[in-house]
Parts: C-alpha cells; structure tokens; sequence
C-alpha cells in the first residue's frame, strides 16, 4: 500500500490523533474545551511539519537547479 495516494503518513497520524480525540470525547474521558485544545495542536504540528517539508524540498529543488554561470557574448 503507497501511504502518498491516501495523504501521507503526516496526515494519517493527524487523523488518527483527531479520531482518538473524538472517541475520548464520545466516551467522556475529555471535555469539549480539551478537546478543541487538542484539535488545535494536532492541526498545528500537522501544518508546521508540511511547512517545514515543503522548504527543505524547495530548497533541494533551487540547490539542484543551480548551474554554472555562462560566460557574457
């Protein structure tokens, strides 16, 4: 099974996180408040990991990229 055509391992993790999250608020082991706290966490590693991914893989695209300078005519 390729994880990248259903989200990632990134996004498998934070929908699980958020699922248990969900299921210790059905079974009332955590309040609302509690759980949007960490709803909120589980979101914001989620979006800082994919920032922090998309630099380091933009940044080895521009090292990649990079070509000697050709010489002015």
């Amino acid at each position: 099974m390729n994880l990248e055509r259903i989200g990632g391992r990134r996004w498998l993790t934070a929908v699980g996180l958020m699922l248990l999250a969900a299921g210790l608020l059905v079974a009332t082991r955590i309040d609302g408040a509690q759980w949007v706290d960490l709803v909120k966490w589980v979101f914001g590693i989620y979006a800082g990991a994919n920032v922090t991914q998309r630099g380091v893989e933009a940044a080895k695209e521009v090292k990649a990229s990079k070509t000697e300078p050709t010489e002015a005519q």
